[in-house]
């Protein structure tokens, strides 16, 4: 005769569907904190792609109007410990700022209006990185860097019945490699020349120029980019401190173009 059923369950059955229950809610928990470290790697690597795809947008059509003979580089003054920021680019561009068409004198050749400089460099904000020097003794610590981009006009307007009104190539850069405030470059508007500055990319690592990075291309302009995710950073290394060239959470963009003029 079977055993009656209405005093409820045993002691024993209980302890089973509590354990039951308890490794249901262990993997349940489990699987809540890996989506959200899921989450919070692509959330920072997404963010981390968005900056770097600006950047490359903007040095693109910039460096297509460009010249590899009217381009110099050079290394940003260390903000931080006793290595670079990043690289300096500056060019010459044709590029009418009103019009956004591209000036030519009578022969057709470029007429040079205005220097345009790129330059990576970290904010007054975040002096509290502490720096280092990564490959080619430029900082590889600090992810916080921003991306400036500015265009400066030191020649009379451009005349095209006279070719003594074009712009020169700048030979030094180094007055305008000026440190914005966080994201702000307001300020630098006032700097001698500079019609146009703007931050093109925030949160950046690196900034590299190789020109030309192969012999067999000789117009080749290389351009290394790098960006950090930095929740994903927080959770495994000292920001600021430890090297994040090479870094799993480091995204990395790669421009090559060539000048057409």
């Amino acid at each position: 005769m079977s055993p009656d059923r209405r005093g409820g369950f045993s002691v024993l059955e209980l302890l089973i569907a509590m354990a039951l229950f308890t490794m249901l809610g262990l993997l349940g928990s489990m699987m809540l904190s890996q989506g959200a470290l899921s989450w919070r790697r692509v959330s920072g690597e997404h963010s981390a792609s968005l900056q770097l795809a600006r950047a490359q947008r903007f040095l693109k059509l910039d460096l297509l109007q460009s010249s590899g003979s009217e381009m110099a580089q050079s290394v940003v003054p260390a903000s931080l410990a006793s290595s670079g920021d990043g690289h300096a680019l500056w060019f010459l561009s044709a590029i009418d700022p009103v019009t956004q068409q591209a000036a030519r004198k009578p022969d057709g050749t470029p007429l040079w209006l205005q220097n345009i400089l790129y330059y990576l460099v970290v904010p007054s904000t975040h002096s509290d990185c502490a720096g280092g020097a990564g490959p080619g003794g430029l900082d590889d610590r600090c992810p916080h860097k921003v991306l400036v981009r500015k265009v400066i006009d030191q020649a009379p307007p451009g005349d095209l019945t006279n070719p003594l009104t074009a712009e020169t190539l700048l030979a030094d850069v180094t007055p305008y490699l000026t440190r914005p405030n966080g994201t702000d470059v307001s300020a630098m508007l006032a700097e001698p020349g500079v019609t146009r500055v703007e931050s093109v990319a925030f949160q950046m690592l690196w900034f590299e120029v190789r020109r030309p990075p192969d012999p067999r291309f000789p117009g080749e302009v290389l351009v290394d980019l790098r960006a950090a995710s930095l929740d994903e950073l927080r959770r495994k290394v000292r920001v600021g401190v430890a090297p994040l060239h090479d870094n799993p959470s480091t995204v990395v963009r790669t421009l090559s173009v060539f000048p057409r003029n």
